[in-house]
């Protein structure tokens, strides 16, 4: 049996900690480094355990320890010092296999997803097909606002304002069929076909604008009903119908060995298009977006990518305008804008390098003409994965149709991902009571003492924050041990979930540790020096997944 922590009784005098004891007053049977900095009601508590290992877990909230050894006795915690979990932080930061809670929104990915991809694709309609001459751009950014016919019929396929094409409709179905938890390509198959034949997923019941290769392999299945013969894979089958779809892979894509993700896009691509360029641009587009995902940082992104992308795609001359030299400063009139899949890749990462919004990138991309709704789409996913789906123009998302019902689809696929897709700028827990919160932590990780007295003192928070801190929950627990979390942990208590902190042992020469150590926060907090090896880092520029990953490998 492991041996547990010896528990002494809670110091008196919170801003003198001795050295060795932890700020819940509980020592440990071998003496083991510790640092603790003081400042107004804020604690850093981190542990560097006999093994070395370090582990980053944060919680927020201030509560009672009278009952710790009770819980850890009740529970036998085979750890070093007692493990504090954070409901909002805790699937992301532990990167478990397991889901957290089905009715936790923990994320807006699908939503930048779904809305990105629909309102380009439908903001590109209208002019799809025109030459890039006769593109009023201001027309555009203004969604065809001096049209009188705007609001009932007008563009290339006489259809109304917010109507999108097939690139939202195949997209919906791939959606739908992740959200589901779908396995068998079949299925998939299945809702391809029902949007080709009957309208499913499309603005107002009709299908348009179907492409070739789509259609062929569409009906391919209808007559041998197998996903792995239906597709098309000859050199002229490289449209950009695959690519135009394939975002919402970008979830399980997230989740899949390196080793395994091309074979991923390839099945998922393959359905209609199976050439080796059309799987390519596909990995590429995924690959991009995942890094996206992770920095919020273009160009971040983007020379990441070029350091991590396999070699047999980034030393392809095919692929020489993307990665050879800077694509920022190419011809974008040479690239192919009629439907080519290369050339709407090509076209989306440029808007997207060469643009600061969402709405700059998505009107950039339809300016070159021609396959308009489908460039515009691609373009408009990254766009907003990159700076969220609130920042799309109102004008632009309000006539979108059928948008309640893809925010139904987006917070679907957002729930069946969930775990480690954490937003910090998202509130998940705002609609819930504290009973309720109770509840589903319980129902997560097995039957745990809440000891709501004990965590609805509040005293510390200041009045003036935002909303969040009305809902915030804190509980002691054996969650992060339970998730397999077993060394050392690093525990404050502060205003906010927006900032943490990291160990970074000695070397403070590592980019992400220098002069991130000063901060205010709403007035209380100034210049919080590091006690050693320690520092605090904002949590908004480090969050995302891949940055945390990278600090563990450094640690």
């Amino acid at each position: 049996m492991a041996t547990k922590p010896i528990l002494s009784k809670k110091p008196t005098n919170q801003d003198s900690i001795p050295e060795g004891i932890g700020e819940f007053g509980w020592d440990v049977t071998n003496p083991i480094p510790t640092a603790s900095v003081a400042h107004n009601r804020l604690y850093l508590n981190a542990l560097t355990m006999p093994n070395g290992n370090k582990v980053q877990y944060t919680r927020m909230g201030s509560v009672g320890a009278e009952n710790i050894p009770d819980i850890i006795d009740k529970y036998q915690i085979s750890c070093n010092s007692i493990l504090v979990g954070y409901l909002h932080l805790c699937p992301y930061h532990l990167k478990t296999s397991e889901k957290a809670p089905k009715n936790l929104k923990l994320s807006h990915l699908g939503k930048d997803i779904l809305l990105g991809v629909a309102v380009a694709d439908a903001m590109g309609a209208p002019v799809e097909f025109f030459k890039p001459t006769s593109i009023d751009l201001n027309e555009v950014r203004s969604n065809y606002a001096s049209d009188p016919d705007r609001l009932t019929a007008f563009g290339a396929w006489y259809k109304p304002v917010g109507t999108f094409t097939d690139d939202s409709s195949m997209t919906f179905c791939l959606a739908e069929y992740l959200a589901k938890g779908k396995t068998d390509l079949k299925d998939l198959m299945q809702l391809f076909t029902m949007w080709a034949d009957s309208g499913y997923w499309t603005a107002d019941g009709e299908t348009f604008d179907i492409g070739n290769t789509c259609s062929a392999a569409i009906h391919n299945f209808s007559l041998s009903n197998d996903p792995t013969t239906c597709r098309m894979a000859s050199e002229k089958d490289n449209g950009n119908g695959s690519l135009m779809r394939i975002l919402p892979l970008l979830f399980p894509f997230r989740q899949t060995k390196d080793k395994d993700k091309y074979q991923l896009v390839s099945e998922f691509s393959g359905l209609t298009h199976a050439h080796k360029i059309s799987v390519d641009c596909c990995f590429i587009y995924l690959w991009f977006a995942s890094l996206l995902h992770d920095r919020k940082d273009i160009a971040v992104a983007w020379n990441q990518l070029l350091k991590t992308l396999p070699p047999h795609i980034l030393n392809d001359e095919l692929y020489a305008n993307l990665f050879k030299g800077d694509i920022t400063q190419a011809n974008a009139s040479t690239f192919n804008a009629k439907g080519y899949v290369l050339g709407t890749l090509e076209i989306a990462i440029y808007c997207l390098l060469t643009t600061s919004s969402y709405e700059d990138a998505v009107v950039k991309a339809i300016s070159y003409g021609n396959d308009t709704d489908t460039n515009a789409a691609v373009t408009g996913g990254l766009a907003a994965i990159v700076y969220g789906y609130q920042t799309i123009p109102q004008h632009w998302l309000a006539p979108l149709k059928r948008v309640n019902k893809v925010v139904e689809l987006a917070e679907n696929l957002e729930l069946e991902f969930e775990n480690g897709y954490v937003d910090a700028t998202f509130d998940p827990i705002g609609k819930y009571t504290e009973e309720q919160l109770i509840e589903i932590v319980c129902k997560l990780q097995g039957k745990v003492p809440s000891y709501i007295d004990d965590y609805k003192n509040r005293d510390f928070l200041d009045p003036e924050s935002d909303d969040f801190h009305n809902y915030w929950i804190d509980i002691y627990t054996h969650l992060a041990f339970a998730y397999g979390v077993k060394y050392g942990y690093i525990d404050f208590d502060a205003y906010s979930p927006s900032f943490q902190f990291i160990y970074f042992g000695e070397d403070f020469s590592h980019p992400i540790a220098k002069d991130n150590y000063d901060f205010d926060i709403y007035g209380y907090y100034r210049e919080l020096v590091p006690n050693g090896d320690y520092y605090i880092l904002n949590n908004l520029e480090f969050y995302q997944h891949e940055n945390i990953e990278a600090i563990l490998d450094f640690v």
